[in-house]
């Protein structure tokens, strides 16, 4: 739900408050206690079209300085948590200007989370102060629990970084550890931006734990620090790992290697990275930088070992079409049709959809649509994890099962959906022989409606 919030006047110890807890700097987890959109609306911000915003009125005008924020904390809609957000000013409600993009930390699930205080607008004068949430921690709506505003310029006596980024989440912007003394932050993966906040390149540094250093001048040197804990790919609140193999060998042997970051199990390469570019090679296993290997003066070059998976599925994110699914269905029983979806898609081109007329009341095996061919062992442990969506039917039931008789299942599960794209991930040991290939199977035909789903991925774990 985008909307519009008129706060009246709450003034208390020195901050703007739209307060939702019991415990000053707590939130609790219940999900009615904060602002989640699923439906993206015309901005009042023209220039941002259609998108999951949300608009105050303060009442009258106020020099805005620091906002804390208490993202999405409830364990089943964290991912949908703001993450990069545009914030804009107004002091008639019409005419906006653009402040500065910012990162908001990805909550914890806990009812003793207390938000992060990372934005400083630096006493920028407005009623009227708009949110704009470009994405989010991969789940399917844009929210947050809380926020505060801060009418003075109050700076911590201690540097607090309160978040646990993931290593793959990329770039975070404008991050401020609460210090405003005219200082200058450093660390691994800090750019400091000369306005008492610096950014953090998560995606750069790798999973592990990082010290963040700010120093100033008060009577002499001083500095302050505090630690970022970088998780990596693959934990349950980040993010898969990148898929191995997503390049052209080609590139990696020509005479110019194009700029980007190559993964794949074992990396080998005897091309040149020319002046100006910035190569990455990521090895989960191996790197072998082979005879006529080059870099050149003036480029940016890093080889290092960092994890990647192998999706088992073909064609998981349907950009090849319907290559590699099938579909099946008992015309006695119930009706089914399917085919690509190019408007409604969570990425890329192409989403799967599938609809259900006239459904059994059981077996719900009687309409299926699978992706096949997947090579799974005994004793193994996988994750199974996809988006999907529906605006009429209640879910599908999943089930990882043998490709012919006798049909063993080797894990199933019902998958409740959401009117919005949401996030599922499913982890499941084989505990049963495997003597052929297995299939990921949505069994459909209980539950009628128009079904979407996309990025369906099979990983093995450690």
């Amino acid at each position: 739900m985008n909307r519009t919030i008129y706060i009246l006047l709450i003034l208390v110890a020195c901050c703007i408050q739209l307060s939702a807890q019991c415990y000053t700097d707590r939130h609790t987890t219940n999900l009615m206690d904060g602002w989640m959109s699923c439906t993206k609306t015309a901005n009042p911000h023209a220039i941002f079209g259609e998108s999951h915003w949300i608009r105050y009125d303060l009442g009258q005008q106020y020099d805005i300085y620091d906002i804390q924020i208490w993202n999405l904390s409830h364990p089943d809609h964290f991912k949908s948590g703001v993450r990069d957000i545009v914030i804009s000013r107004s002091n008639n409600g019409n005419t906006w200007t653009i402040l500065d993009t910012f990162t908001v930390p990805r909550a914890e699930t806990t009812g003793f989370y207390e938000g992060v205080r990372s934005i400083d607008l630096k006493g920028q004068t407005m009623r009227y102060l708009l949110i704009t949430a470009l994405n989010n921690h991969s789940g399917g709506c844009a929210g947050f629990s809380e926020i505060r505003f801060y009418t003075e310029d109050a700076t911590s006596e201690e540097m607090a970084l309160d978040f646990a980024p993931c290593e793959n989440g990329g770039l975070y912007t404008n991050i401020s550890g609460g210090m405003g003394l005219g200082g200058q932050y450093s660390g691994a993966g800090v750019t400091d931006n000369g306005d008492d906040s610096f950014d953090f390149d998560a995606d750069e540094v790798g999973p592990g734990i990082y010290t963040i250093t700010y120093t100033y001048q008060d009577g002499g040197t001083r500095t302050e620090s505090a630690q970022i804990e970088v998780l990596a790919c693959g934990d349950d609140r980040c993010p898969d790992c990148i898929d191995c193999g997503s390049f052209d060998q080609a590139d990696l042997d020509s005479p110019d290697i194009p700029d980007g970051k190559y993964h794949d199990e074992l990396l080998s390469a005897s091309g040149q990275v020319q002046s100006s570019r910035d190569v990455d090679f990521r090895g989960s296993q191996e790197i072998s930088l082979e005879a006529g290997f080059e870099v050149v003066a003036s480029s940016d070059f890093l080889a290092e070992i960092r994890e990647c998976y192998d999706n088992d599925i073909v064609n998981g994110d349907l950009e090849q079409e319907l290559s590699s699914w099938n579909f099946w269905h008992d015309p006695d029983s119930v009706t089914m049709t399917q085919g690509l979806e190019t408007s409604d898609v969570y990425e890329g081109d192409y989403s799967l959809w599938v609809t259900i007329t006239d459904p059994e009341d059981n077996e719900n095996w009687r309409a299926q649509a699978s992706n096949d061919d997947l090579v799974l062992e005994e004793g193994k442990t996988y994750r199974v994890s996809f988006v999907a969506k529906s605006l009429d039917a209640e879910g599908f039931a999943l089930v990882m099962e043998l490709d012919g008789s006798p049909w063993t299942n080797y894990f199933s599960t019902y998958v409740p959906y959401k009117d919005y794209w949401e996030s599922y991930s499913y982890t499941f040991t084989v505990d049963q022989p495997v003597p052929f290939d297995v299939r990921f199977s949505m069994h459909l035909a209980e539950y009628g409606g128009t079904h979407l789903i996309d990025n369906v991925k099979v990983v093995e774990l450690d």
